[in-house]
């Protein structure tokens, strides 16, 4: 039971709200499979359905358009390849005049098997075009690190012509935990009446299962054993 004092500061931080006195207060994180950028970035954690991919740590800083942290992201897997598919809000789809996004996301991904590792990191730029000026830009990157590691860099994007096929998937060195640093650039250009259209788009992460040191070491043993079996009976055939 609160003390009489304690029970009225609670009672006027109720009234008041403590976000108008400068109180920071914890926010409970939630585990979502589909969620906006806002949301993430307040703690919460993103899962694909099969729970086997788990993508946490959410930043992001850097836009000039307030209104890009409703992207949404959404988590889907396979069992050996997970893909996140970034949805852009309808109302920021085409950019024109003074209009830019200029985004920085960054997050962490992991399996829940500590002997499956990352072996693909893939980025698709789903149906992104250009205005009919031609002079937009349109650019996404994808940055992969284990650590301070860099093990992969993809970017799609940066010229004027559709980006519909535009699909990289670069092999990269495993690791069960990694971080991605995802950058989103769009500007209509200098030119008037010129535009930039920004379309959903897709990273993926393939995933491979890596033998258990025990598992290598019996097939060492058991290959040496047969080859000496085998040496053994070409010697006692030739003995006869």
């Amino acid at each position: 039971m609160h003390h009489p004092k304690v029970s009225l500061v609670l009672a006027l931080l109720s009234t008041i709200g403590a976000n108008s006195l400068g109180l920071e207060l914890p926010v409970a994180s939630s585990v979502y499979q589909d969620a906006s950028l806002a949301q993430l970035t307040l703690g919460n954690t993103l899962q694909s359905p099969d729970g086997l991919f788990t993508f946490d740590n959410f930043s992001a800083s850097g836009s000039s358009l307030p209104g890009i942290s409703n992207l949404r992201i959404a988590a889907h897997s396979d069992g050996t390849t997970a893909w996140l598919t970034y949805t852009v809000p309808t109302n920021h789809r085409v950019l024109t005049d003074s209009e830019s996004i200029d985004l920085a996301i960054e997050f962490s991904a992991s399996h829940s098997d500590p002997l499956v590792e990352l072996s693909t990191v893939s980025l698709d730029a789903q149906g992104a075009t250009f205005g009919t000026a031609g002079s937009g830009v349109v650019q996404v990157t994808s940055r992969v690190f284990d650590g301070s590691a860099e093990l992969a860099a993809i970017t799609v994007g940066d010229y004027a012509g559709p980006l519909d096929d535009l699909y990289q998937d670069t092999p990269v060195q495993g690791a069960n935990r990694w971080d991605v640093h995802l950058a989103i650039a769009a500007s209509p250009g200098p030119d008037s009446g010129s535009a930039a259209v920004l379309s959903d788009f897709q990273l993926s992460f393939g995933t491979v299962r890596v033998p258990e040191p025990t598992s290598i070491a019996l097939i060492v043993v058991g290959t040496a054993c047969l080859a000496g079996a085998t040496r053994f009976a070409r010697r006692r055939a030739g003995a006869a």
